[in-house]
């Protein structure tokens, strides 16, 4: 009964009831629909609410401007370099195995697939890196808009560090409100299982157990895929810079057992900065590439919208 307790497992269980309600009880996927996005439409989009105060809390303000900008640097160079493998890997597994091949268009609107090509093709560069700068800081956190809040994140936490002992304590008060984000991650993270319970009864009462087949195939390439990221990629990269992957694996297990059960890493990350912190890594340096790594460094997620991508393509 212990494990019954353990979040990845109430997880599983949420999604077998959501198979078998699906199943019995086909009506129930509207309300389904509305249980799933209650707790998974802020997610998709990567949204999250601490970023702020992330940067400005970890320690990050504290340090040396000339140290902060050289670890970002790198640290950014490093996101964009690797979250292209991952996305390159990832359109090549999935031209190469075709999970969409088979899949069901019935059900699917069009239209809304439409509006996302037709946005795409619209795409203009200088209109983007002009968004980046907020006019109204207030309205990018209603919003939502993650780059305009960590735009002013990084220009926030360089005022601070120019005003001396009472940007310290303001950092302080960062630094508590930041806690209080994780305690509400923690909160909420506890009632994933009713989320995971409602996509899985909507798939199912929907688009019936045939979905099933088609989307263990996008599933299982996936994981093939992101495992074969982990142990090839990363594992050379640890290899250059003399740490063990494994090693580091073993230390987060816990975490990588609520994120694969989850399905989100949000609920891991005040857990991820502590262990990084116990392990040796600087605060300042944790406080800045961790919260920033969730934003830019989504190697999971890049090999996850390359491979639906293809995967919707395929099938219609």
């Amino acid at each position: 009964m212990k494990y019954l307790k353990i979040l990845y497992v109430q997880v599983l269980i949420g999604i077998a009831l959501g198979v078998l309600v699906g199943a019995l009880f086909p009506a129930f996927a509207p309300t389904a629909k509305l249980i799933s996005e209650c707790f998974y439409q802020h997610d998709q989009d990567g949204n999250y609410a601490g970023d702020l105060f992330n940067h400005c809390a970890g320690d990050y303000g504290r340090g040396s401007l000339k140290k902060v900008g050289r670890v970002g640097g790198k640290g950014l160079l490093y996101f964009e370099i690797v979250t292209t493998f991952a996305l390159i890997i990832g359109l090549v597994v999935a031209n190469i195995l075709k999970p969409g091949a088979g899949i069901a268009t019935d059900h699917l609107p069009k239209e809304n697939l439409d509006k996302y090509t037709n946005a795409a093709s619209g795409m203009n560069w200088g209109e983007f890196f002009s968004h980046i700068i907020p006019t109204n800081i207030i309205d990018s956190f209603a919003k939502g808009d993650l780059l305009q809040i960590l735009f002013f994140g990084v220009i926030f936490a360089i005022a601070v560090t120019k005003m001396g002992t009472a940007g310290t304590k303001l950092i302080a008060t960062f630094e508590n409100l930041s806690k209080a984000f994780f305690n509400v991650i923690h909160i909420v993270m506890k009632f994933s299982p009713v989320g995971a319970f409602g996509g899985m009864a909507f798939t199912i009462g929907k688009f019936g157990f045939g979905s099933l087949v088609v989307l263990g195939k996008l599933l299982l390439s996936y994981y093939i895929t992101s495992l074969f990221f982990i142990f090839v990629v990363l594992n050379l990269i640890a290899r250059y810079y003399g740490f063990s992957l494994w090693k580091l694996l073993v230390y987060i297990k816990e975490e990588l057992l609520i994120v694969l059960g989850a399905s989100s890493s949000e609920a891991v990350l005040p857990t991820i900065m502590e262990k990084l912190q116990a392990a040796g890594c600087e605060r300042s340096v944790v406080g800045l590439i961790i919260p920033t790594g969730y934003s830019f460094n989504l190697d999971g997620s890049t090999i996850y919208l390359s491979m639906a991508t293809i995967f919707f393509d395929a099938g219609i």
